[in-house]
């Protein structure tokens, strides 16, 4: 299971380049969600699986060598001239 400060961290560092980083911040996404739907099942928190199971259906549902639909803006300060 992923540690909250260890995981804060490693987000921070990834979002620094989020264009060369994306696949690494999308891996972990997916662990922190898959960490977070094992701990509600061990509660027996079934309603809250059942939501976030929703929020990502997307992501889990992708086919073999399909991309993921992760979106990011720019950082308006970097563009501007």
């Amino acid at each position: 299971m992923l540690k909250m400060n260890h995981t804060r961290k490693k987000f921070k560092q990834l979002f620094r380049n989020m264009s060369e980083n994306v696949e690494e911040i999308i891996e972990l996404q997916l662990d922190c969600v898959e960490d977070r739907m094992t701990l509600l099942d061990d509660e027996e928190r079934y309603k809250d699986l059942i939501a976030l199971g929703q929020e990502y259906m997307e992501w889990a549902n992708t086919e073999d060598g399909e991309e993921y639909g992760f979106f990011y803006a720019e950082r308006l300060c970097d563009n501007i001239i």
